[in-house]
């Protein structure tokens, strides 16, 4: 894995969740945010089981992104490499932030976004036109590029110079309806609305949800010791979980878990630390990683539990040369 390819991984889970269909919502009249939700994202469907935000202007001016990306196109995103290859944008140069949002689905992408930037408007659309098997209709008073891709009908809406909605043609259309009317939208659901609220402020990027997205996680673990045969450890049940991550200074990383009740949130606790000992534990065995045992941290406050990540560039850089494979 290359260096921070681990983190990149992730943060590319985190921007495109339900597979990579980046688009928006725009132009709502006045309306607060919800948390990191950015006013033009709240027409987004207020039925998703989850949303993520990328702030990519920050990410793309971070040191970590410069030193792991920088010029080296082959390192990019995949999500940004989808987004130019379907729009003609440039996410580091084009781009201010994108928000994400969908529900789980067996063998979907079923999902839309909303893409915050300047865009020449013009050129935005020649490129969508000039697709193949890309055909123009109207819906709610806007021009909907509709394509086939993965044999799921999707669509995309070029909203001005600022913002554009793509992804899921059903969920794109609903974006533009609840758009026009004004009504509707992420803020119609008020358990989404609450986990907005936790969202660490000015994070990087970030991601919250319900149940929904947790149900494909394993219900046990191999305990240690445990062998093909069983032994594994029993997860406790998670209701809904909140991300916010950073990468300047460092990466940093704050995952909040929230179980059914106490006495799961203690259990879930007491697992985590047990695998960050035993990770400390490995990685005692190369002086370079002596500061893994404190990157990782722990803790309890009644059903839920959060996890904390810090990893200053030079641990990571350490990370990367350690599972380097040894040159013959």
């Amino acid at each position: 894995m290359t260096r921070g390819g681990f983190v990149l991984t992730s943060l590319g889970f985190v921007a495109l969740v339900g597979a990579g269909a980046l688009g928006m919502v725009l132009r709502q009249p006045a309306q607060a945010a919800i948390g990191p939700l950015p006013p033009e994202a709240m027409a987004l469907p207020g039925d998703a089981s989850f949303v993520v935000g990328v702030d990519v202007k920050k990410l793309v001016a971070s040191p970590f992104y410069q030193r792991q990306v920088g010029a080296n196109a082959q390192a990019r995103l995949d999500a940004f490499k989808e987004l130019q290859e379907k729009t003609g944008l440039n996410a580091e140069r084009d781009v201010d932030a994108i928000v994400f949002t969908g529900a789980p689905g067996a063998g979907t992408r079923n999902g839309a976004a909303v893409v915050l930037g300047s865009f020449d408007e013009a050129r935005l659309r020649k490129v969508v036109e000039a697709r193949p098997g890309v055909t123009q209709g109207k819906h709610e008073g806007v021009t909907l590029y509709s394509y086939a891709e993965a044999e799921q009908a999707r669509s995309l809406a070029i909203l001005g110079r600022r913002a554009l909605v793509l992804g899921q043609d059903r969920t794109v259309r609903t974006t533009l309806q609840n758009r026009r009317k004004g009504s509707a939208g992420i803020a119609s659901n008020p358990a989404l609305v609450s986990l907005l609220q936790r969202v660490k402020p000015g994070a990087t990027f970030w991601m919250v949800g319900d149940q929904s997205v947790l149900r494909d996680l394993p219900k046990t673990v191999p305990g240690p010791g445990a062998g093909s045969s069983g032994g594994g450890l029993e997860l406790p049940a998670l209701k809904q979980v909140v991300v916010s991550g950073d990468f300047d200074p460092q990466i940093a990383l704050d995952v909040t878990g929230d179980t059914v009740d106490e006495a799961g949130a203690k259990g879930l606790a007491d697992m985590l630390r047990g695998f960050v000992a035993i990770a400390s534990m490995q990685a005692s065995q190369k002086p370079e990683l002596a500061g893994l045992a404190s990157a990782f941290n722990v803790t309890q406050a009644g059903a839920q539990v959060t996890v904390t990540v810090r990893i200053p560039a030079e641990l990571l850089d350490a990370m990367q040369k350690s599972s380097r494979p040894a040159t013959p």
